[in-house]
């Protein structure tokens, strides 16, 4: 897909993620997080679900519904996720605060790497050893032995 075809899916992937924020803010309180979370996780897996069976011939139109409900349920999970990490680490100290923050930002980027690539891997078919029928197999178990 070219970028001008892509655009229209992007507009709404942007616009589902902006929203998400203004809604998760009008009913984000203390206590309330474990249900937010629950949605979200139910919206994304139904999102991806709707996703799982796309082909080369899947046009960006056929996306929309989809790609609507994973970015708002990712809009929904962030917000309260960082709220309730970043509370924890205030009412612990500051120093707290700087691990909180190191290890939420490389969770994220580790995350988003990750994700990356296994998406990538079953879109593009995985590598060619994977294509070609055989795959990697792990070396035998090691045998200890006493001397003697």
């Amino acid at each position: 897909m070219l970028n001008e075809q892509m655009s229209g899916l992007y507009w709404v992937i942007l616009t589902a993620s902006v929203v998400s924020g203004i809604a998760c803010a009008a009913v984000m309180k203390p206590g309330r997080e474990s249900v937010i979370h629950a949605v979200a996780l139910i919206l994304v897996a139904v999102g991806s679900f709707m996703d799982s069976r796309s082909t080369i011939l899947t046009r960006p139109e056929q996306m929309y519904v989809s790609q609507v409900l994973a970015s708002f349920g990712s809009g929904l999970f962030l917000p309260p996720a960082i709220a309730a990490g970043l509370g924890a680490a205030l009412n612990r100290g500051p120093n707290y605060i700087l691990s909180f923050t190191v290890v939420f930002l490389a969770t994220q980027k580790v995350g988003g790497y990750l994700g990356s690539a296994m998406y990538g891997t079953s879109c593009n078919g995985g590598n060619s050893s994977i294509r070609s029928g055989w795959s990697l197999s792990l070396p035998p178990p090691i045998r200890w032995s006493r001397p003697g």
